[in-house]
C-alpha cells in the first residue's frame, strides 16, 4: 500500500512502476478505480509521451469498477460453471423473486409486520412492488457487507454479529428477516441456492487458501492488480484482495489527506484500534498516549467532521497490512508533499496544509493568521437566490478567472453539484445560450465558455427514451395539446408518422384554432374521473372538425361538428398522419390501462415501440439497444421468478425505468471543456479551480433515510467499510476541497426567491466557515484580532442580487460585476445623449414592388412595435400565448372583443334581415362548436355581452346605409406617388373596398367596429389612437379620385372623415410613406396614445399643457395605466416620458413626430367640425 496526499504523486509513481515493471506485451493491466472519471484521468496520463513521463500508449489497460472485477474474478477462480449467467441474487432478479413470494407468506405469524404493510391503503400491487424493491436492495447489501449474517440465518441461527464477531439474538420485531431469507432460498432451485455473493465469496476465499497451501497456480489470475484512488471498499472486497495478494501482485495507491496517524481522532475510534506497532506516522510532538478528554485538542476539526469514511477504510486496510514482509525492501517511501510554503501562502493552501499536518482548531483569537484578500482569491463563497442565478453568477466569475489568468483553461475547471439532472437545464440555459449565440452569429463571442455535462441519466438526455417514458405514462396523462406536440418534436416519432419538423408549427396552429385542448375523448376523460359525455375540446373533437373541414369545406355543422376549413389540398395528408398518431395513442392507452402477464407486457411494449417510434437514425441506435436490453432483462427476471400473474403498468414501468437507469449515464468527463458533474467518489481529481454549487442546507450532504428494517444502520452493528450516503458526502466534500489546486468556489441558494429571507448553507460549508473564522483574519485586522473572524467571512462572501440585471452590478462594489453588458441598457440615463440602443439609423427599407396601405395602418397604430417587429424581427407583445392546454373557463377582455367583432361581422353580412333571432342562435351554436366559448353560464354571459354590443352598432351602420344606399365596386387601383428623398419610387397597388353612394352622389366608405371609438364622458371626443388605423385607407380612396368620406359605425354613434381633394390626399399619402420609411430605420420618439393626445390638446391649449397631458398618458397616474407599461415595444425603447421627450432634437423630437404622423387625420376631422372637438 502506497499513500500520498497528492493524486499526481500517486499517478506518477504508478506510471513509473508500470514502465519499470512491464507485463507481457499482450497481457492486460488491471486497474480498479471508484469512478470512470479517475480511470479517464489515469488513461490520459499513461498515454502521454515518454518524454512527458508517460508510457506513450495505454493499450491493454483495463479500468474497472471493483464489483465487476471481483465478479469476473470469482468466475476465474471457481470456474465459469459455478457462476450463473444471470444471478438470481442481484437486486433486480431478487426483487421479482420477492414480489412473487410475499403473498405466499402473509398467513405466517412471523411475517405479520410485512402483512400489515401490504394490507395498507393504496394500490396493493404497487405497495408489494415497492416493498420487494426495498427488501431486494437490503439483501443485496447484506450479501456484500454482512455475509456472515446470511450464513448464520441459512443455518437457522437468528443472530447478528458485530464488528468483533460477537453474536446477539435478533430482536423479535426483526425475526422475519432470517425467516424470509430462508424462505427465499427454499423457493429457489437447489442448484441456485449456493450462488449468492456471500456463498461465492466464501468459496473464492477457500479456493485461494487451498491453492496457497498447496503451492498451486490458478490459471487466469491477473499477474498484477492496481487499486487506485479508492476511498472505500466493503470488508469483503478487502478480504478478497488480501487473498488474491498471495497469488498476484496487488498495488494499492491511497489518497490520504493527512501524513500523520489520525484514526483515533474521530468518534468511534475504539471500533478498530490499530496495533501499537502501526503508529509509524504518529506526530512526533504529541504525547505517546492521548487521554480521551484530550483528543479534541489534537484533532483537525475538518478532518474530524468529514473524514469518518476515510478513517474507517484506512483502519480496515491497516488490519491487513503486514509491514514485516516488506520492511527490508526500503527504508521509507514518503509521497506526502506540503501545499503551503513560501511560494504558495494562499488561504486555501493553508487550510489544506492544516489538514495534512493534522493541525487542531485555533482557540486563541490573537493567533489568527492574516489574509490579504486583495491578492488572494483562492477561496470564495457566493450566495444566490436560485439555481438559475447560481449558474449566471458562476458564468461571470469564470469569465473573470479566465481573463485574470491566461494559463487557466476551461479544461482546468470542474463544477460539481449534488444532482446534475436538476442543474442541467440551468447549465444549458446559461452556458449553452452563449455558445449557441456564438455559433449563430458567425463570429466569436468572448463570453462563450465551452462546457460538457457528465453523469446525466441517459433516460433524461435521449429524446427517444424520454418519448418512450411519456408513452408508458399514457394512462396517467391528460394528453394535452402541448404534451402531444412535445411528442411530435421527437425525431423518432416524426420519422414513424412521416411528419417534417417544419410542419409542427402548422399543426400547432390548426390544433389551437380547431379547439383541441386535452383528452383523447370522453372515454379517456372518464378514466380520469370526469363525465364520459364531456367531448368538447378533446382530440376527437378537433380531429373531427379538421377532417370534416377537408371533406366539406366551409359549410354548416354536420352532426354537431363544425368544419374547420383550413385543412385543404395537400394538407389533408398531414392531418391524416396526425389522426393516425392519435389513433395509435388511443389504442395503446387502452392496452396500457389493463393488467397483463409479464410475457404479454413484453409483447405489448415491443408493439408500442414499433407503432410509435422509428429508430432508423443512427443517433437513436443506442436508445434502441438500451430499450431492447431493458425489455429482455425484464422478461428474463420475471421468467426466472416464475411469475405468471397479471401485473399493473406501474410495476412494469418502474422495472423498466430501473433497468434503463442502471449504470447507464453519460460520462462526458474530462472532455477538454469546463466539466459539470455530480459529486461522486474520487470525482474530485486535481483541478486548478473547483466549484461546488447547490451547497444548501438539507440538499448536501444528501440524505437517504435507511429503511426502518435495515439492521446495518444500527450504530452498535456498524463496521468499517459500511456505506453511508451522508458520510460519503462528507468525505467527497473533503476530497473536493483538497483537489483544488488554485481556487475553491462555493455557492448556495442563500436567500429565498420568494421573500428574500436568508437561508443557511450546508452544514459542511458552515463548518468550513467556522474553521476559517477561528484561524484567520483580514490583514487589516492583524493588530486587533479579537472579533476579526466574522469580518473575514463577510469579506469572503458575496451576496448577489435577485436579478442578473440589478443596478448593483454596475455600481462601485468590485465584488459585484457582470459581463452581460446588455443589461446596462436597462439602467441607461433617460435624459442621456443616446436613450435608444440604435444610435445610427439602419439602411433604408428596400421597396421590392408596389405597396399596400396595410403596413402604413399598422405603423400608425403602433410605430415602435411596427419597427421592432418588421425591421428587427422581434415580437415583444404577449398576445400570442402559444398552445393552450385547458378548456376556457371564462372570456377575457381580448376574447370578448373578438367575439363582439365576430358577431358584428356576421350581422353585417346579412344587414337586410329583420328577424335577428335565428341568426343569433346560429352564431351561438357555431361559437360553441368551434370551441371558442367556455361551457355553462360563462359562455352564455359572453354571448349576451356580444349581442348587447353588436346590435346597437348594427343599428348605427344601418342608419349610415340608409344615407348611402347604393353600393359601388371601384375595383383595383394603382397609384404612382412619385419618389422619396432617397430616390425610391412609391407605387401603391391594391383592390379598393366597396363604397356606397348617396342620392346626392356623395360617396362613402362604410365600416363598423366593436371597439369603443369615443371617449367616455360628456364631451364624447374621438379616441384617435383607435381611429388612426383607418386613415391610410381614407387617403388611398381619395387619392384615387373617388372623393369619398369614411364613416365608421361604433357603439356611441358614427365617426366621419370628410372627403379630400385628390392632390392633398396624394401629398399626405406620400408624406406618410416617407415617415413609414424613416420609422423602419430607427425607433422614432413617438407613441400613439400620448402623441394623439398631445396633438388634440395642442390645438386648443398651450404646448406645455399638451406635453403634460402626453406625459400623464405615457407614464400613467393613480387612476390610469401607463402606455409604456401596456406596450412592451414602447417600454423597450423609451422607459418613461423623460426618455421619450429627450430623444431627438428640433425637427426630430416627440412634438415633431406627433404632429407629422397624427396631425393630418386630427386636423382634417376638426376642420370639418368647424374647429370644435
Amino acid at each position: 500500500m502506497v499513500q500520498s496526499n497528492s493524486p499526481e504523486q500517486l499517478r506518477d509513481l504508478l506510471v513509473e512502476h508500470l514502465r519499470g515493471q512491464p507485463l507481457a506485451p499482450l497481457e492486460q493491466e488491471r486497474i480498479l478505480t471508484q469512478s470512470n472519471g479517475i480511470g479517464r484521468w489515469l488513461q490520459l496520463a499513461l498515454a502521454r509521451d515518454v518524454e512527458r513521463a508517460g508510457l506513450g500508449v495505454a493499450a491493454s489497460t483495463v479500468f474497472e469498477l471493483p464489483a465487476r472485477f471481483f465478479w469476473q474474478l470469482y468466475g476465474t477462480v471457481l470456474g465459469e460453471a459455478a457462476l450463473p449467467e444471470q444471478s438470481l441474487f442481484d437486486a433486480g432478479p431478487l426483487r421479482w423473486q420477492l414480489y412473487g413470494l410475499l403473498p405466499k407468506l402473509a398467513d405466517e405469524a412471523v411475517f405479520l409486520p410485512l402483512a400489515h404493510y401490504l394490507a395498507g391503503s393504496g394500490d396493493a400491487a404497487r405497495r408489494r412492488w415497492q416493498l420487494a424493491g426495498e427488501l431486494a436492495e437490503l439483501f443485496e447489501q447484506y450479501q456484500i457487507y454482512r455475509a456472515d449474517w446470511l450464513a448464520d440465518w441459512e443455518q437457522g441461527r437468528d443472530q447478528l454479529r458485530d464488528a468483533r464477531g460477537q453474536a446477539r439474538v435478533i430482536a423479535a420485531r426483526h425475526a422475519w428477516q432470517p425467516a424470509l431469507w430462508r424462505c427465499l432460498l427454499a423457493a429457489l432451485p437447489e442448484a441456485n441456492r449456493s450462488q449468492s455473493r456471500a456463498h461465492l465469496h466464501q468459496a473464492f476465499i477457500e479456493r485461494l487458501q487451498q491453492a496457497t497451501e498447496a503451492g498451486e497456480n490458478i490459471p487466469g489470475l491477473p499477474r498484477r492488480v492496481v487499486v487506485f484512488g479508492i476511498s472505500s471498499l466493503p470488508a469483503q472486497m478487502v478480504d478478497a484482495l488480501a487473498a488474491l495478494a498471495e497469488h498476484s501482485q496487488v498495488l494499492i495507491c491511497l489518497n490520504n489527506p493527512c501524513r500523520h496517524y489520525w484514526a483515533e481522532l474521530i468518534e468511534g475510534r475504539d471500533l478498530l484500534r490499530s496495533r501499537p506497532g502501526k503508529r509509524l506516522n504518529h506526530r512526533p510532538d504529541w504525547p505517546a498516549q492521548l487521554d480521551q478528554d484530550q483528543l479534541h485538542e489534537f484533532a483537525n476539526p475538518l478532518l474530524a467532521a468529514w473524514g469518518r469514511q476515510g478513517r474507517d477504510f484506512f483502519a480496515l486496510l491497516d488490519h491487513y497490512d503486514q509491514p514485516e514482509r516488506y520492511r527490508g525492501w526500503f527504508e521509507r517511501i514518503d509521497l506526502f508533499e506540503d501545499l503551503a510554503d513560501t511560494n504558495n501562502t494562499s488561504l486555501l493552501a493553508q487550510v489544506q496544509q492544516g489538514i495534512l499536518d493534522l493541525e487542531p482548531r485555533q482557540t486563541d483569537p490573537s493567533r489568527r493568521r492574516p489574509v490579504d484578500l486583495a491578492a488572494d482569491n483562492s477561496l470564495r463563497f457566493h450566495a444566490a437566490h436560485s439555481r438559475q442565478r447560481e449558474l449566471e453568477i458562476l458564468h461571470d466569475q469564470l469569465l473573470a478567472a479566465l481573463e485574470a489568468d491566461p494559463a487557466l483553461q476551461p479544461r482546468d475547471i470542474i463544477v460539481m453539484v449534488p444532482d446534475i439532472d436538476a442543474y442541467a437545464p440551468h447549465i444549458d440555459a446559461v452556458f449553452g445560450a452563449r455558445l449557441r449565440a456564438d455559433e449563430d452569429s458567425g463570429h466569436g463571442d468572448p463570453r462563450a465558455i465551452p462546457f460538457s455535462i457528465a453523469d446525466r441519466r441517459e433516460r433524461l438526455v435521449s429524446p427517444t427514451l424520454k418519448a418512450f417514458g411519456m408513452l408508458l405514462d399514457l394512462p396517467r396523462l391528460r394528453l394535452s395539446v402541448t404534451e402531444v406536440i412535445d411528442l411530435l418534436n421527437v425525431p423518432a416519432v416524426q420519422r414513424r408518422f412521416g411528419i417534417d419538423p417544419d410542419q409542427i408549427d402548422r399543426l400547432s396552429g390548426w390544433l389551437t384554432q380547431a379547439g383541441v385542448r386535452w383528452g383523447l375523448d370522453g372515454e379517456h376523460r372518464a378514466s380520469l374521473g370526469l363525465d364520459r359525455e364531456f367531448q368538447a375540446f378533446s382530440w376527437l373533437f378537433g380531429l373531427k372538425r379538421m377532417l370534416l373541414g377537408y371533406a366539406a369545406g366551409d359549410s354548416e355543422p354536420f352532426d354537431d361538428i363544425l368544419p374547420y376549413d383550413e385543412v385543404a389540398g395537400s394538407d389533408a395528408d398531414l392531418a391524416g398522419r396526425l389522426a393516425e398518431l392519435i389513433d395509435r395513442l388511443h389504442q395503446h392507452w387502452r392496452v396500457l390501462s389493463q393488467d397483463h402477464q409479464p410475457a404479454q407486457w413484453i409483447s405489448c411494449l415491443r408493439q408500442l415501440l414499433d407503432d410509435c417510434l422509428d429508430f432508423g437514425d443512427e443517433t437513436d441506435e443506442l436508445a434502441a439497444v438500451r430499450l431492447d436490453q431493458a425489455l429482455d432483462e425484464l422478461d428474463q427476471a420475471a421468467a426466472l421468478a416464475g411469475l405468471s400473474e397479471p401485473l399493473p403498468l406501474e410495476v412494469i414501468r418502474d422495472a423498466l425505468i430501473q433497468a434503463l437507469d442502471q449504470g447507464h449515464v453519460s460520462h462526458r468527463f474530462l472532455a477538454g471543456k469546463v466539466n459539470f458533474s455530480t459529486l461522486m467518489p474520487m470525482r474530485a481529481i486535481p483541478f486548478k479551480m473547483v466549484c461546488l454549487l447547490g451547497m444548501n442546507d438539507g440538499d448536501y450532504p444528501r440524505t437517504r433515510k435507511p429503511a426502518d428494517f435495515d439492521l446495518m444502520a444500527e450504530a452498535a452493528l456498524h463496521r468499517p467499510g459500511d456505506r453511508s450516503r451522508r458520510e460519503d458526502d462528507r468525505y467527497l466534500f473533503l476530497e473536493a476541497l483538497l483537489a483544488a489546486r488554485q481556487r475553491l468556489y462555493l455557492s448556495w441558494v442563500g436567500r429565498s426567491i420568494h421573500n428574500d429571507e436568508q437561508q443557511p448553507p450546508s452544514v459542511l460549508v458552515g463548518q468550513l466557515r467556522d474553521h476559517l473564522a477561528a484561524g484567520w483574519c483580514l490583514h487589516e485586522h492583524a493588530d486587533d484580532k479579537t472579533d476579526a473572524g466574522q469580518a473575514l467571512l463577510e469579506a469572503l462572501t458575496t451576496w448577489h442580487p435577485l436579478q442578473p440585471f440589478s443596478p448593483a452590478y454596475f455600481g462601485s462594489d468590485p465584488a459585484l460585476f457582470t459581463y452581460a453588458s446588455e443589461w446596462r441598457l436597462a439602467h441607461r440615463d433617460p435624459a442621456g445623449d443616446q436613450p435608444a440602443a440604435i444610435s445610427v439609423p439602419l439602411a433604408p427599407w428596400p421597396l421590392d414592388g408596389p405597396l399596400t396601405v396595410a403596413p402604413l395602418a399598422d405603423f400608425l397604430r403602433q410605430p415602435l412595435a411596427h419597427f421592432t417587429r418588421q425591421r428587427l424581427g422581434a415580437r415583444l407583445d404577449l398576445d400570442d400565448q402559444g398552445l393552450v392546454d385547458s378548456e376556457p373557463f371564462s372570456v377575457d377582455g381580448l376574447g370578448q372583443w373578438a367575439l363582439n367583432e365576430s358577431l358584428l361581422t356576421t350581422l353585417l353580412d346579412q344587414p337586410e334581415i329583420d328577424d335577428r333571432e335565428p341568426g343569433l342562435r346560429r352564431f351561438a351554436r357555431h361559437q360553441r362548436l368551434a370551441g371558442v366559448l367556455p361551457l355553462g353560464d360563462a359562455g352564455e354571459q359572453a354571448l349576451s355581452t356580444a349581442r348587447e354590443t353588436a346590435l346597437p352598432i348594427l343599428e348605427q351602420w344601418q342608419l349610415a346605409r340608409q344615407r348611402w344606399p347604393v353600393p359601388v365596386k371601384p375595383g383595383p387601383v394603382r397609384l404612382d406617388l412619385g419618389h422619396l428623398a432617397d430616390g425610391q419610387a412609391i407605387v401603391i397597388e391594391q383592390w379598393l373596398p366597396e363604397l356606397c353612394r348617396a342620392e346626392s352622389g356623395e360617396l362613402a366608405l362604410l365600416s363598423a367596429s366593436a371597439t369603443r371609438l369615443a371617449e367616455k364622458g360628456s364631451k364624447q371626443g374621438p379616441r384617435w389612437d383607435k381611429l388612426v388605423r383607418y386613415w391610410p385607407q381614407h387617403l388611398l380612396i381619395n387619392a384615387a379620385g373617388f372623393a369619398a368620406c369614411t364613416v365608421i359605425a361604433h357603439s356611441q354613434g358614427l365617426f366621419q372623415w370628410p372627403a379630400m381633394a385628390p392632390e392633398q390626399a396624394r401629398q399626405d399619402l406620400l408624406a406618410l410613406v416617407g415617415h413609414w420609411q424613416t420609422g423602419l430605420c430607427r425607433p422614432l420618439p413617438v407613441a400613439v396614445t400620448a402623441a394623439t393626445a398631445f396633438v388634440a390638446r395642442r390645438l386648443v391649449d398651450e404646448d406645455h399643457k399638451a406635453l403634460n397631458a402626453a406625459r400623464t398618458i405615457f407614464d400613467g397616474s393613480d387612476w390610469s395605466s401607463s402606455e409604456a407599461g401596456a406596450n412592451p415595444a414602447v417600454a423597450r425603447w423609451y422607459a418613461n416620458a423623460d426618455a421619450l421627450f429627450a430623444a431627438g432634437g428640433p425637427g426630430d423630437d416627440f412634438a415633431y413626430w406627433a404632429e407629422a404622423l397624427y396631425g393630418p387625420p386630427i386636423r382634417h376631422f376638426l376642420h370639418a367640425q368647424g374647429g370644435e372637438v
